[in-house]
């Protein structure tokens, strides 16, 4: 947790150092690796336990992967980092309108991601008969308890559609402008999980997720590259509490998730999730009225 809350805060300010005047896309090629990694991890995990492997084996490729990264990136060279004409304490951003918009935006975007992540795979195996495709499974890949696999399924299902998006936001964004990208994603996303609380299918619990995924999936590293054009704050700082915003949506989603599952159902739980959307939507249609401070922003942006 330590080690993720770390590269969340300096990441994405090494970014905007590297491409200072095309951050947008490179910011969500990044985030689209969290994805690639997540998918990659959730799938070839879930086959090994579904192969009986003990706990503990499924963690030495991350061990191992990490160990390599931690060294490249300790013989990599990095630019100076880039020193703006803005305050430099915490106080002069926290005066900022426009932060707490984002800082609400990146609460609701790691929130609701967080919630479908964790909780997934548990509402697919509870809600739904899933007796055929186990059985596909056994008889397939041979796998001795096909259940770790099938809820791995789920996570990629959802997070796959999230690579594809991300691949793409950033040049939608540079083109039509960060906050009318915002607001279009998170009314595609809100429309999506009312549509997951009226289906009665897992194939189409599956659709929705993907869709809500692939509109989700911009909103993070897009919140991130509006605020280091609008707010006027040094990008480690302003990176670090937009991430502890992120994660704290994380820490209650998450938990609001468990207690209407616990209270009317996981299905039920997981449709409430259109409640912080609908929270994000309002907060980034506040955005042009909260004040700004601008650094550099793309045409349509301006317009």
């Amino acid at each position: 947790g330590v080690a993720s809350a770390i590269f969340d805060a300096l990441g994405s300010p090494l970014v905007v150092d590297l491409y200072p005047r095309r951050t947008a896309p490179v910011m969500n090629l990044i985030h689209g690796c969290f994805q690639i990694g997540l998918v990659l991890t959730s799938v070839g995990g879930g086959f090994y336990l579904a192969r009986h492997g003990p706990w503990p084996g499924a963690f030495v490729p991350a061990m191992l992967l990490a160990a390599v990264l931690a060294g490249l990136f300790a013989v990599a060279r990095f630019p100076t980092a880039v020193q703006l004409d803005a305050p430099h304490g915490v106080a002069s951003l926290l005066r900022q309108g426009p932060f707490w918009l984002c800082a609400v935006g990146m609460a609701v975007a790691g929130g609701v991601e967080a919630g479908v992540v964790n909780w997934v795979s548990s509402f697919l195996q509870r809600e739904f008969d899933l007796t055929v495709a186990s059985g596909c499974l056994t008889e397939h890949l041979a796998v001795a308890e096909p259940a770790p696999l099938l809820g791995a399924g789920g996570v990629a299902l959802f997070s796959g559609p999230m690579v594809i998006g991300r691949w793409f936001y950033g040049s939608i964004a540079e083109r039509f402008g960060y906050r009318r990208t915002l607001l279009t994603s998170c009314g595609v996303s809100a429309f999506a999980i009312l549509a997951l609380g009226c289906t009665s299918t897992a194939t189409a619990s599956v659709v929705w997720l993907a869709i809500m995924g692939l509109a989700l999936s911009g909103i993070w590293p897009t919140v991130l590259s509006y605020a280091s054009a609008t707010i006027s704050a040094r990008p480690p700082t302003l990176f670090a509490l937009l991430s502890m915003a992120g994660l704290l949506g994380v820490a209650v989603c998450s938990w609001g998730i468990g207690r209407a599952a616990d209270a009317f159902g996981l299905h039920a739980g997981l449709t409430l999730l259109v409640l912080p959307i609908l929270i994000g939507l309002a907060a980034f249609a506040a955005l042009p009225r909260a004040g700004r401070h601008p650094i550099h922003l793309s045409g349509a942006e301006r317009s």
